[in-house]
């Protein structure tokens, strides 16, 4: 399969959020990976300025005829908010491991205003559907960065996955959420 899949780090991340993932699917599929780097990690821009840098990123990097996203935590928000603007046919799916879809408790004590779009009243959330990818989610009951942890729930995705880890980021290197992200990329 000729197709290509986008990771999208998240708040405050970095690719080293998932270099365990792309080491595990590259050991397993021939698919080309490519990493979208961010630079204003800590909410100080909006989703939508987020959206067009990953345009753009996707414009100049890849030329693969479909393209999957594999989104850790915020980067979930950043992919749905450029699928929902770009309407991009080349998006085939979005896999979404623990993003706030429903926001997170913990973003009203933020000032930025991206991280005021992550409050579960914020109307970003609420604009967002599913009609132009497959989405796949990811949450962990257990999360206190999404807060509650079945906030990561999205409501129109084909599956949510519950997997359990300690903390937020660990849920992203588990060996059940390794396999869960290879089997809906392989299906």
């Amino acid at each position: 399969m000729n197709n290509a899949i986008v990771f999208i780090h998240g708040f405050a991340g970095g690719d080293y959020e998932y270099r365990p993932i792309i080491s595990f699917l590259q050991s397993r599929t021939e698919r080309a990976c490519y990493a979208f780097l961010y630079k204003e990690k800590f909410g100080q821009i909006s989703f939508e300025i987020l959206a067009d840098q990953l345009h753009a990123f996707i414009i100049t990097n890849i030329h693969e005829p479909v393209i999957d996203i594999v989104a850790l935590s915020q980067g979930g928000i950043i992919a749905r908010q450029y699928i929902g603007r770009y309407h991009d046919r080349k998006i085939r799916r979005c896999i979404t491991l623990c993003t706030p879809h429903k926001g997170s408790l913990l973003a009203y004590l933020g000032f930025f205003r991206g991280i005021k779009e992550l409050r579960p009243s914020s109307p970003l959330l609420h604009a967002f559907d599913c009609k132009n990818a497959e989405y796949f989610a990811v949450y962990n009951p257990l999360d206190l960065m999404v807060f509650p942890g079945w906030f990561a729930k999205l409501d129109c995705a084909k599956e949510n996955k519950r997997i359990i880890a300690p903390l937020h980021q660990l849920t992203f290197w588990r060996k059940q959420t390794l396999n869960y992200i290879l089997r809906v990329l392989t299906s």
